[in-house]
C-alpha cells in the first residue's frame, strides 16, 4: 500500500511509505529528522510480551488458581494438555471440560491436544543435547525412556505456540506452581534490562491436610490444635475452612533444585533434554544455546509449589516421569499422606530430596487455595453443597454426586452432628 500525506505542523515536508511485507521501505526524501527519530524511538521501546505453557494431565483442579496469580504479567496463556499419560493412565473424565472453561473465562488463549508416543533411536538421539552431561542421560541415548521425550516435546510446542504469538520471553509450568504478581513483573523487567537469555529461581514446598475425619478428632482432642491453625478462632469455623488449605510448609527451603523461570524465546534456543547447565534443574526443561543465565535469589522471586495439594496424590505418584527413582516410597507415601497431620512429621516420596527437610511450619494461604468446597467431581469452584451424609465434600449436582458415589462410597461415614 502507498500512502502518501501533506504533514502540518513542525515537519513542514510531504512524505511517502511503501509498506511490504515484514518491512517499511521510504520511498520520497528528505523525510524530517524528527519523523525518523520518533520512529527509531518507537521502534526500540517495543513493549516486551510475556506468554506462558502448562504442561496438563492432572492437577486440572489448580490450574485457574494458578494463572491467575500471574495473568497480570502474562500476555498469552497455552495448555498443552493429554488425555493419556505417558504411562498410558486415562486423563479425569472431566479434564477438557475444566480447560475449556479457562478458555471460555479468558484466562486461556490455546489449548493444544497432545497423543504421547514411541521415539525412535534417531529421534531421540537429535533431541539429547549434546552438551548433556553422562550421569544425566549414560553411554546410550535410546536407552532413554520416551516419557522424557513426551514431555519434553509439549514444552517444546507450547514455546512454539508462544513464539507463533509474537511472545519475546516464555515461561513453563506446571498446574501446581504459583508466583506472586509483583515478584514476576519485577524480575520481567530486570531481564528486559539486562537481557538475560534465561533464568531460574528457588522453590518452596506446601502441603495440606487430606482426610478430613481425621482432621476433625485432631482439632478437638490434640493438646497441639492451637499450633496446628493458622490464627485459630473457633474451632467449629476452622473445621470446614482450613481443611484442604496449603497452610503447611516443608523447612528448611531447599536451596539446592531449581526451577526454570522466564526465558527469551528465539528460533535458536529449542528445548534440548538435559542440557548442562548452572544450576540443578527439570532435565526436560533446559533449553539449548542459553548464553546469559541468572539464577534469582530467594529475597527477589520464589515459585510456590503446590506438590503435595491436590485432590489426588495417586494420580500423581503414578504418572511422575522421574517415578523409577521413586521406587517402593511410592505406595509407603500414599498411604501417610491419606492419614497425615502436621504433628506426624515429616513424609516425602523421594528418597534423596526428602531427606532436605526438618520440619512443619504453619504458614498463611498466599493464594487463597480451598480445594474442600470444590466439587469432588468436575473440580466447579461456584454454588456447590455439601454432601448430607458426611458433610465432607461438595458436589455442583446431583448428576456429579452420581457419578463420583463410586470412589466417596467407602469415605461416606455418617456425620452425627452437621452443626
Amino acid at each position: 500500500a502507498v500512502v502518501s500525506t501533506q504533514s502540518t505542523g513542525a515537519f513542514h515536508s510531504n512524505f511517502t511509505f511503501t509498506c511490504a511485507l515484514h518491512s517499511l521501505i521510504i520511498v520520497e526524501i528528505p523525510l524530517s529528522y524528527h519523523i525518523i527519530t520518533i520512529l527509531h524511538t518507537l521502534a526500540k521501546k517495543k513493549k516486551k510480551k510475556l506468554g506462558v505453557c502448562y504442561n496438563v494431565f492432572d492437577c486440572e483442579e489448580l490450574l485457574e488458581s494458578s494463572i491467575l496469580s500471574i495473568r497480570e504479567v502474562v500476555s498469552y496463556v497455552v495448555v498443552v494438555y493429554q488425555t493419556t499419560s505417558n504411562f498410558g493412565f486415562s486423563s479425569h473424565p472431566h479434564l477438557e471440560a475444566v480447560l475449556q472453561s479457562l478458555k471460555t473465562k479468558g484466562l486461556v488463549n490455546e489449548l493444544v491436544k497432545y497423543d504421547p508416543r514411541d521415539f525412535s533411536a534417531k529421534e531421540k538421539a537429535s533431541l539429547v543435547s549434546a552438551t548433556a552431561p553422562p550421569s544425566l542421560i549414560g553411554d546410550d541415548p535410546s536407552g532413554i525412556s520416551d516419557v522424557f521425550f513426551n514431555e519434553m516435546t509439549k514444552r517444546e510446542i507450547g514455546r512454539m505456540k508462544c513464539l507463533e504469538n509474537e511472545c519475546s520471553h516464555f515461561m513453563s509450568m506446571d498446574c501446581d506452581e504459583y508466583y506472586k504478581k509483583d515478584e514476576l513483573q519485577k524480575v520481567m523487567n530486570t531481564i528486559e534490562e539486562k537481557g538475560y537469555d534465561g533464568s531460574a529461581c528457588r522453590m518452596r514446598i506446601f502441603f495440606k491436610v487430606h482426610n478430613p475425619n481425621l482432621f476433625r478428632l485432631m482439632l478437638f482432642s490434640c493438646p497441639c490444635a492451637s499450633k496446628c491453625v493458622a490464627n485459630p478462632h473457633s474451632y467449629g469455623l476452622y473445621l470446614f475452612s482450613t481443611i484442604q488449605e496449603p497452610i503447611y510448609e516443608l523447612l528448611p527451603h531447599d536451596d539446592i533444585n531449581a526451577v526454570p523461570l522466564i526465558y527469551k524465546i528465539s528460533e535458536h534456543m529449542p528445548f534440548r533434554l538435559a542440557v548442562d547447565y548452572p544450576t540443578l534443574l527439570d532435565p526436560t526443561r533446559r533449553l539449548e544455546n542459553v548464553k546469559s543465565f541468572k539464577l534469582f535469589q530467594r529475597e527477589e522471586i520464589e515459585m510456590y509449589h503446590m506438590t503435595f495439594v491436590r485432590k489426588d496424590m495417586k494420580m500423581k505418584m503414578m504418572n511422575v516421569s522421574n517415578k523409577m527413582n521413586y521406587g517402593e516410597n511410592i505406595q509407603r507415601f500414599l498411604g501417610q499422606f491419606e492419614d497425615w497431620t502436621p504433628e506426624k512429621g515429616i513424609i516425602h516420596p523421594h528418597p534423596h530430596i526428602g531427606k532436605i527437610f526438618k520440619e512443619v511450619k504453619v504458614v498463611p494461604n498466599f493464594f487463597n487455595i480451598n480445594l474442600h468446597t470444590m466439587c469432588a467431581n468436575c473440580f466447579k469452584t461456584t454454588e456447590t453443597k455439601r454432601c448430607a451424609r458426611c458433610m465432607n465434600v461438595y458436589y455442583c449436582s446431583r448428576n456429579c454426586q452420581a457419578e463420583d458415589w463410586p470412589k466417596h462410597k467407602p469415605k461416606c461415614v455418617q456425620t452425627s452432628n452437621p452443626q
